[in-house]
Parts: structure tokens; C-alpha cells; sequence
């Protein structure tokens, strides 16, 4: 049996292959399809390879997974060994990943489908433009309290804290920030808007999003969130 540890980075892999005695290989591969493509022909079914659940772990995951061997993606908090060697080298931190497969102590991450993981994928981007919408928001109250302006209205961005907003008299760097702040809001949130309907209607026709949405309060986009 093969074992072979990945640590994936942004444009390469170090990786770290223990042989049927021992022996150890250490190799790199560059971060493009075609690598990844050579690398699977290698395999066969006596090998197991393991990567930890990074960002780009799930791309070459479709790719290896079309191949024979079995593909573990690990769940990097629960990997300590990783973080906890005293001398943290690439290479080091692919051997351990493959001396633990070997051990079969690899505690594995949940590895969505496709579809799901396309879901999660427009999640995180939704997750994003609300931090940016959040910001947004930050900068008109920021600049109110600079000039020493307090809203009559609770919600500053409903419709009457709008048109409070328009009428407003700030200096004039101040009413930049704040017409600009406004312009960019407005953006985010008819962004926001279409991707959520986009979401659910994706989200709709999952059969984990529907067993979760059996459950009192759970609405589609609680529901992606627990995926």
C-alpha cells in the first residue's frame, strides 16, 4: 500500500509518499489541472492520498476522486500534528499527513456534492456582500456622529432615515462619503437580493436543505448555513 500526504498551497503542493517498506518520497506539484491530471495516472488502487480541507482542496479532489485510490480530505483543525511539529516545513507537514493516513488516524472532513458545494460556494459569497453592506453602513453612521447628528429614525436606512439621509446638510468631503456610501449600499443590496433568489431556488430542489427546513424556524438560508 501507498500512502501519499499533500499540503496544498496557492500555486503548488508539496507531497510526501511512504512505499510499501517505509521509504519515503518527497515531490511537488505545480497548481494546474494538467499536473493534477498527470499526478491521478499514477495512481492505482493500492494507493491512499490525503490533503487537508483547503479552499482549493475540493477542485483537485473532482480530479483525483475519477482515479483509482481512495482521496481523504482532512479536517485541518483536528490535524494537530501538523501545528504542533517543532520544525514546520512543507515537506514535514506532508509526511506527517501521509504517516497519519498510514496510521489511519485522519480525522476526515464531510466532502459535499457537487451541487452542495457550488451552494456553499454562492453562501460564502453572500456572507461577503453583507460584510461589505455592514461596512457601508458603518461609514454613513460614522459620518453622522463626526457632526454631531443624531437620526430621528431607528432604522437609518429605512425609508424615512433615507430621506432623512438625502436632506441632510453635511460639510462637503462629509457628503461625499456618505452619497457614495449610499450609491454602493444600494448596489450591494439588489446584489444581495438576486443571489438570494438564486439561492433558494438552487437550495430548494436539495434534499438536505428540505429535511432541514422541516424544522420549525429554519428558512433556506439557515438551512445552507448548517450544510
Amino acid at each position: 500500500m501507498r500512502f501519499i500526504g499533500l499540503d496544498v498551497h496557492q500555486k503548488y503542493a508539496e507531497g510526501c509518499e511512504i512505499g510499501p517498506n517505509k521509504e519515503k518520497r518527497r515531490f511537488r506539484i505545480a497548481n494546474t489541472r494538467q499536473a493534477w491530471e498527470e499526478f491521478a495516472k499514477t495512481l492505482d488502487s493500492n494507493t491512499r492520498v490525503v490533503m487537508e480541507a483547503t479552499s482549493n482542496a475540493f477542485w483537485i479532489h473532482d480530479i483525483l476522486s475519477g482515479y483509482p485510490g481512495q482521496i481523504v480530505i482532512a479536517n485541518p483543525l483536528k490535524t494537530r500534528a501538523i501545528a504542533e511539529a517543532r520544525v514546520k516545513t512543507d515537506a514535514l507537514d506532508a509526511q506527517i499527513l501521509a504517516q497519519l493516513l498510514a496510521a489511519d488516524f485522519i480525522p476526515e472532513s464531510w466532502i459535499p456534492n457537487k451541487d452542495e458545494y457550488q451552494l456553499r460556494v454562492l453562501l460564502h459569497h453572500r456572507i461577503r456582500l453583507a460584510k461589505i453592506r455592514t461596512m457601508l453602513k458603518n461609514k454613513i453612521h460614522a459620518a453622522l456622529i463626526r457632526n454631531g447628528i443624531q437620526s430621528p429614525w431607528s432604522d437609518l436606512f429605512g425609508k424615512n432615515g433615507r430621506k432623512f439621509l438625502e436632506n441632510i446638510s453635511l460639510p462637503e468631503t462629509e457628503q461625499i462619503i456618505v452619497c457614495s456610501s449610499l450609491k454602493l449600499l444600494d448596489t450591494v443590496q439588489k446584489e444581495m437580493a438576486a443571489l438570494e433568489a438564486d439561492l433558494c431556488a438552487r437550495a430548494k430542489e436539495n434534499p438536505n436543505v428540505k429535511l432541514l427546513m422541516g424544522i420549525p424556524g429554519i428558512s433556506v438560508l439557515s438551512a445552507l448555513t448548517i450544510l
